[in-house]
C-alpha cells in the first residue's frame, strides 16, 4: 500500500492539477495490467484532494519502488511524503 501526502497549500493543488492527466493514464494502465488494486484520493475537510492511497500488487518492494520511480505524482513533485506498507487484501474484496 502506498500512502502519499501532497505538498501543502496552493503549490500542492497546482502540481496535482498539472500532473493529473499523466497520473490517470499511468494508473489506469497499471490497473489494466493487474498491478493496481485500488487507487483513491484522500480528501481534506473542505473536500479537496490532499493525498493518495494506492493499493498495489507487486512481487517485491523493489517492484513497488520501480512503480514509484515511474509515477507522475512522484516525478512531478506532487507527493511530498510517501509511505509504503505491506497489506493483505482478502480475495473476496477483489472479486476473484
Amino acid at each position: 500500500m502506498v500512502l502519499a501526502w501532497d505538498h501543502e497549500g496552493t503549490v500542492g493543488v497546482e502540481r496535482r492539477d498539472a500532473a493529473r492527466a499523466a497520473h490517470m493514464e499511468s494508473i489506469r494502465g497499471l490497473w489494466e495490467e493487474g498491478h493496481v488494486v485500488l487507487g483513491a484520493g484522500i480528501r481534506d475537510d473542505d473536500g479537496g484532494i490532499r493525498g493518495s492511497l494506492v493499493i498495489v500488487e507487486y512481487p517485491s518492494r523493489d517492484d513497488v519502488d520501480r512503480y514509484l520511480e515511474s509515477e507522475p505524482f512522484v516525478s512531478q513533485s506532487v507527493w511530498e511524503r510517501i509511505e509504503v506498507h505491506p497489506v493483505f487484501v482478502p480475495d473476496f474484496y477483489l472479486g476473484r
